[in-house]
C-alpha cells in the first residue's frame, strides 16, 4: 500500500532465465484508476501515485519475452487516500467597526429594539 502522492517504483530485475538471455520486459496497467504508464522494455516501473478521494486498486501485468517464450504475471498496488485537513480562514472585517463598542438587545413585546 501506497500513499497517495507517493512515488511507486516496481523493480522485476531479479526476474531469471535459465538459458540467460537477454529478457524485454513489458508492463501494463490492467484496471483501477487509469495513470498512463509509459511503454518501456526496463525491469522497472515508475509513476507517481494519484491523489484518491477514497482507497483505489491500480492493477499491473508484467510480461517477460526471452526471444522464443513469454511468462507473466499479474500485481496489483493499493493507492490509500490521506486524509486532508480542512483549512480554516477568517475574512478581513470591515475597519470601521469598533470592536470593544457594547451592544444591548432589548426585548419588547412584538419589537427587538437595539440601542
Amino acid at each position: 500500500m501506497v500513499i497517495e502522492g507517493d512515488s511507486v517504483n516496481i523493480d522485476a530485475s531479479l526476474t531469471t532465465d535459465a538459458e540467460n538471455d537477454t529478457l524485454i520486459y513489458t508492463w501494463q496497467q490492467t484496471g483501477g484508476l487509469a495513470i498512463g504508464i509509459d511503454e518501456n522494455s526496463s525491469p522497472l516501473l515508475s509513476f507517481a501515485s494519484p491523489l484518491v478521494s477514497k482507497n483505489e486498486t491500480l492493477l499491473f501485468r508484467l510480461s517477460v519475452f526471452d526471444g522464443i517464450d513469454t511468462s507473466s504475471t499479474n500485481l496489483s498496488v493499493t493507492i490509500k487516500n490521506q486524509n486532508h485537513a480542512p483549512q480554516a480562514t477568517i475574512e478581513s472585517h470591515d475597519p470601521s467597526l469598533n470592536e470593544v463598542a457594547q451592544m444591548i438587545v432589548e426585548e419588547v413585546p412584538w419589537a427587538l429594539s437595539v440601542f
